[in-house]
């Protein structure tokens, strides 16, 4: 724990879903269809899940938004909190999902990837939001949804239940490659065991078994 003892855990359970060689946005669709079915199957109804999605371009495209980010941050520094200051002109993108109140401001009004998207990076979000709206899921657009690691590209989301974050996920075609293999694409999602068991004690009724399909 925190040296407080108010920080959660460092040790943390998770369980998750991979789809490997599909570079087709449907896969990443497939992935939130999925996390709102699990949330739905284990009780919590449709206004209890929210499904936030960005869009983090790639390596053609990512370095320019960053730039932009950066300088715009450097012109705001004094709004920045301090942990932000010195991580900004290294790690921008950190500032979008900063939870002090003045960040979150500036994250408010800050660019965004849509104006810096490679026709790749275009192509893929939209067909990502047509099959969403096939699928007659429900998500938000947030610029805010950010993922720490490096590595991910293209498309980046998170679930909530009742305000709390129980899964992230994104796309990382690039990773196989990174670290020395083929070019796969690929993207998966991560559902926190932690999050997901706190949040069931508060349900009147759990139920005995899930029917989740994929």
């Amino acid at each position: 724990l925190g040296k407080e003892g108010g920080e959660p855990s460092r040790q943390s359970h998770q369980f998750g879903l991979e789809i490997l060689g599909v570079d087709n946005a449907s896969a990443d669709a497939e992935l939130m269809s999925f996390a709102y079915d699990l949330c739905y199957g284990l009780g919590f109804n449709e206004d209890e899940i929210t499904i936030e999605l960005n869009t983090l371009g790639c390596s053609k495209c990512r370095a320019a938004f960053q730039d932009a980010l950066r300088e715009f941050c450097n012109s705001r520094q004094g709004e920045l909190c301090g942990s932000c200051k010195r991580k900004y002109r290294n790690h921008p993108t950190w500032v979008l999902s900063c939870p002090e109140a003045s960040c979150s401001a500036l994250a408010n009004v800050a660019p965004t990837t849509l104006g810096y998207l490679c026709v790749d990076c275009k192509g893929h979000f939209n067909q990502l939001k047509l099959t969403i709206k096939d699928l007659g899921l429900n998500v938000v657009y947030n610029p805010r949804v950010v993922r720490d690691n490096e590595y991910y590209s293209k498309s980046a989301f998170r679930v909530s239940v009742l305000d709390r974050v129980v899964a992230s996920g994104g796309r990382y075609d690039r990773l196989f490659q990174d670290l020395g293999g083929s070019e796969i694409p690929a993207v998966g999602i991560a559902f926190s065991v932690d999050e997901l068991s706190a949040l069931l004690p508060v349900m009147e009724d759990v139920p005995e078994e899930l029917d989740v399909s994929l």
